[in-house]
C-alpha cells in the first residue's frame, strides 16, 4: 500500500493513503473505501452510474464539479487493473505425447483453482515407412 500522506485542508489535516492522483483511501472516511480525493464520494458510485448507462459527462455534471471527466476515467482504469490482477493463472493449453507412431494431443482449458476442466484428444497415426 501507498505511504498515509497528511496535507492541510481547510485548517484540518486531511489523511489519505492515494491509489492514484485523484482516488484515496482516507482512514475515517467512507469506511476506508475508495473516494474521489478531498470528498467524500466513493468511487463504486460512479461506477454504478457508469453501468446504468449514464454516460462520463453526465456522471461529472451530476456531481456539480466536485469531480472531473479525468478522476471518473482514473477510477475505471484502477478497478480494471485490479480485476485483471485477480485472475487466476491458466494450464498450459495442450500437450503432445507420442505412443507407437502415433501421437495423442491434448486439448485442455482448466483454471487451477480446479473449477471447470474441459478437454479434447486426437489421436493421430502416420503409416510406418
Amino acid at each position: 500500500m501507498a505511504q498515509l500522506i497528511t496535507e492541510m485542508v481547510g485548517r484540518e489535516p486531511y489523511k489519505y493513503y492515494p491509489l492514484g492522483k485523484y482516488v484515496a483511501r482516507a482512514p475515517g472516511v467512507c469506511g476506508g473505501r475508495p473516494t474521489f480525493k478531498y470528498t467524500r464520494i466513493e468511487i463504486t458510485g460512479a461506477l454504478e452510474r457508469l453501468a446504468a448507462g449514464e454516460t462520463i459527462d453526465e456522471i461529472v455534471s451530476g456531481y456539480r464539479g466536485k469531480v472531473s471527466r479525468e478522476a471518473i476515467i482514473e477510477a475505471i482504469q484502477l478497478i480494471a487493473t485490479q480485476f485483471l490482477q485477480t485472475l487466476p493463472q491458466l494450464e498450459p493449453a495442450w500437450w503432445l505425447f507420442s505412443t507407437n507412431n502415433c501421437s495423442v494431443v491434448t486439448l485442455k482449458n482448466k483454471l487451477l483453482t480446479g473449477i471447470r476442466e474441459q478437454s479434447v484428444s486426437l489421436q493421430i497415426c502416420a503409416p510406418i515407412r
